[in-house]
Parts: C-alpha cells; structure tokens; sequence
C-alpha cells in the first residue's frame, strides 16, 4: 500500500478501480466480437432504435399530460 496515493486513500477511489477496469474490458469484448458480426451489429441497431423510440414515447406523453394540466389550471384561472 506504500505505492498509492494518499489522495486517492481520502477520497475512497480505490474500490472503483476494478469497476473502471470490467467496463474497459466489457468495451474491448464489445469491440472485437459484437462487431466483427453483422447479425449482432443489426441487433443493437434494432434495439437501440427502439429503447430510442419508446423513450420518446414516454416523454411525449409526459408533455401532452403537462399542457393539459397547465392548460386545465389556465381555465380555472380566468
């Protein structure tokens, strides 16, 4: 323990290192074998589209919910 940093001991840093190296290594499987693939590659396209999509969706309503409250309360109002 001589070797680390005293800043990265204060601040607790030290668990989040092998979290940052699995994701570093999840993008390197990600890289080589995902893409090499165009089945694969089609897939996340697809699926990234519609998680996209359906995001989009929900806010949407979400808005016209809101106008039509605001919209509702403004009647009231006047």
């Amino acid at each position: 323990m001589k070797n680390i940093p005293v800043s990265l001991h204060r601040r607790k840093l030290l668990p989040a290192i092998p979290v940052l190296l699995y994701f570093i290594n999840l993008q390197y499987v990600y890289r080589n074998i995902f893409i090499k693939n165009n089945f694969f590659q089609r897939a996340i396209l697809f699926f990234s589209k519609y998680i996209f999509v359906k995001r989009r969706t929900v806010e949407i309503k979400k808005e016209s919910l809101s106008k039509k409250r605001n919209s509702s309360l403004n009647f009231f109002l006047v």
